[in-house]
């Protein structure tokens, strides 16, 4: 995967369908905090590379702004959490906040 691939949505097809880092995080951290998706987030950034902590703010980034297709949503991050948070545009907010923390 290029880096441009990570800064742009695919060409021609209006919405993102494909979030491999946002899908990582919910399966090594997200189910494993215990619902606390801020610890969960604060463990990602204190044990994973740089790099891998760069394009999950990216594929976050891309979730806040609404670019990302709904059904990948609630396929990769489950209804639950946008039900607890209000929304996936929400939940993406709260986690670019809690990844710029120190830690």
């Amino acid at each position: 995967m290029s880096k441009d691939d990570l800064e742009q949505p695919p060409s021609g097809e209006g919405m993102i369908r494909f979030i491999p880092t946002i899908q990582y995080y919910i399966r090594s951290y997200g189910n494993s905090a215990e619902g606390n998706d801020k610890k969960g987030f604060e463990t990602f950034k204190m044990y994973e590379a740089h790099e891998k902590t760069r394009r999950l703010q990216t594929e976050l980034s891309w979730l806040k702004s609404g670019r990302v297709d709904i059904n990948v949503c609630d396929n990769v991050i489950g209804k639950k959490r946008a039900q607890k948070w209000q929304s996936y545009e929400h939940w993406a907010s709260l986690a670019l906040m809690w990844l710029m923390k120190k830690v």
